[in-house]
């Protein structure tokens, strides 16, 4: 099974940003891509002179690797797992293009994946969720107190932290789709073991 390491997902997020394909990050191309709703340019741009750590005015995918290396711990899993999942999905989209249209299969597939978009629909809308509450307290915060990337206790930061009742819903949330997943891939293999499905 394929896995999306943070350095391919690095790579990725280079390969959109450098919109000129010159193998280097300008000033402009920083702040366009890197831009959202709380940081604003001249935080950006202060961001890119920390990243800039030779001081040539442009970020290497070395530098920039650099950068978020030993903050993404937490992440590097679920990236991973849409690595496999990519995978998983081109299988899906193979089969079911190869399924007749009139075969009992077909249906049984057009459940199933109906069953994968409900399960996975349910786990983006929890992390948008999650981000917009980050960013509508990050905002919040900018409003009263300027935003202060560099300061070692952020309240920023603090402030876009869920509390622990908003996090624990969504910790359950997701513990309860993917208890759904596994007894779907159970019952699916065990369907492999007795013949009861071509999949």
């Amino acid at each position: 099974m394929a896995t999306l390491t943070k350095y391919d997902l690095l790579l990725d997020i280079f390969k959109r940003a450098d919109k000129n394909d010159n193998g280097e990050l300008s000033k402009e191309e920083f702040v366009e891509f890197f831009a959202d709703d709380v940081a604003s340019n001249e935080e950006l741009l202060q961001l890119f002179k920390e990243i800039d750590s030779n001081k040539n005015d442009s970020i290497s995918p070395e530098e920039l690797a650099a950068h978020f290396d030993g903050k993404m711990s937490v992440f590097e899993p679920a990236f991973e797992t849409l690595g496999g999942l990519g995978s998983s999905v081109q299988a899906i989209l193979t089969k079911t293009y190869e399924t007749d249209v009139k075969s009992p299969q077909h249906f049984t597939e057009r459940f199933l994946l109906k069953e994968v978009i409900e399960h996975l629909s349910v786990v983006v809308d929890t992390l948008s969720d999650a981000h917009t509450k980050m960013t509508s307290a990050a905002q919040n915060e900018t409003e009263s107190e300027p935003f202060n990337m560099h300061e070692e206790h952020n309240t920023a930061l603090t402030a876009a932290t869920p509390s622990q009742q908003d996090m624990n819903s969504q910790m359950d949330r997701l513990q309860a789709q993917v208890d759904r997943l596994e007894t779907m891939l159970n019952r699916t293999k065990e369907s492999r073991v007795f013949g009861l499905t071509a999949l």
